[in-house]
């Protein structure tokens, strides 16, 4: 989905402000989910993964997802600031709330 995304910017430049309101929360729900399939044990609920027991590499994988988002972030940033007019580069103000969510 992120690559589609990009992929839209660098296409059509004019979906920058559109961008710049999905990623954050594209962001937002990813880190919401690991933290509930993880940390909150929901990965163990029959709907769900259906695991029998959450163990260290589960944790290890998620933090490595999220760690991989967190080093993402200032890129992705720039990326979208690149493509947006001077005007809308206050919506960028989103991906700093997504970051303070990962941290």
């Amino acid at each position: 989905v992120l690559t589609y995304c990009l992929q839209c910017l660098s296409s059509m430049q004019s979906v920058a402000s559109q961008v710049a309101h999905i990623l954050p929360a594209l962001l937002k729900k990813f880190h919401k989910k690991a933290y509930q399939q993880v940390l909150m044990a929901g990965a163990m609920r029959p709907e769900s993964a259906g695991l029998k027991s959450i163990n260290a590499k589960h944790i290890a994988l998620s933090s490595q997802a999220l760690g991989l988002v967190i080093a993402l972030l200032p890129h992705l940033k720039a990326i979208l600031a690149a493509y947006m007019p001077e005007g809308q580069r206050r919506l960028l103000a989103e991906m700093d709330t997504a970051a303070e969510d990962y941290e």
